[in-house]
C-alpha cells in the first residue's frame, strides 16, 4: 500500500507513519489496512475539521506507531497510536490556536493532552466506542 495516499484534503497517510526513530533503528512502520481505516477516521473525524478552522497547516509529529517502534519511543503498551486512534499535532509553534479551536468547534475526540511547554498536543478518536472528551494540561 502506498503511503502517499491522500487520507483527506490537507493529510496523507506518510505524515502518520514516518518516524526518524523507525528510520534510525531500521523499524518497518507500515500500516495494515485496519490502522488506515482507524486513521482515515480519526483524519476526518477529528483532524481534518480541524485544519479547516484554523486554516493553517498542522504537523503530525507521531502517529501510527508499530509495537516495535512504541517500544523504543517509550509509549505505553495501552497507546491508542497503536491502533491508529492518535496523533501528536502542532502548528507554529502555538498549541493554543489548536486547543481553542478543538473546544471552540465542538470537534469530537477522546482525550486531548496538551504539552504546553513541548508545544504539541495528543488527540484521540475512538471509531468504535464513546468518546470521552477527556482534557488533560501538562
Amino acid at each position: 500500500m502506498s503511503k502517499d495516499i491522500l487520507l483527506s484534503k490537507h493529510f496523507k497517510l506518510s505524515e502518520f507513519t514516518v518516524s526518524p526513530t523507525a528510520l534510525r533503528l531500521h523499524i518497518d512502520n507500515s500500516p495494515g489496512i485496519e490502522i488506515v481505516v482507524a486513521l482515515s477516521t480519526l483524519v476526518a473525524c477529528c483532524l481534518q475539521p480541524l485544519r479547516t478552522v484554523v486554516n493553517t497547516p498542522i504537523i503530525i509529529n507521531s502517529g501510527y506507531r508499530s509495537e516495535l517502534l512504541n517500544n523504543a519511543v517509550g509509549g505505553t503498551s495501552r497507546s491508542q497510536h497503536l491502533i491508529g486512534e492518535a496523533a501528536d499535532l502542532s502548528i507554529n509553534e502555538d498549541i493554543t490556536v489548536l486547543v481553542s479551536a478543538l473546544l471552540k468547534t465542538g470537534i469530537p475526540f477522546d482525550q486531548c493532552i496538551v504539552y504546553v511547554s513541548r508545544k504539541f498536543m495528543h488527540i484521540s478518536y475512538k471509531r468504535l466506542s464513546t468518546n470521552r472528551y477527556n482534557l488533560i494540561y501538562k
